[in-house]
């Protein structure tokens, strides 16, 4: 997944659309671990 998303940063050349959607990416990681945390 990881070389995906690198492959596709490349390609864009599009810093902030990447920084956007790695803080995006951040957030949701934050949510999900809560999310287990909870159960």
């Amino acid at each position: 997944m990881g070389l995906a998303l690198i492959y596709f940063f490349e390609k864009t050349k599009n810093l902030n659309l990447a920084n956007l959607f790695l803080k995006c990416g951040n957030y949701c990681k934050s949510c999900f671990y809560k999310q287990i945390l909870k159960l």
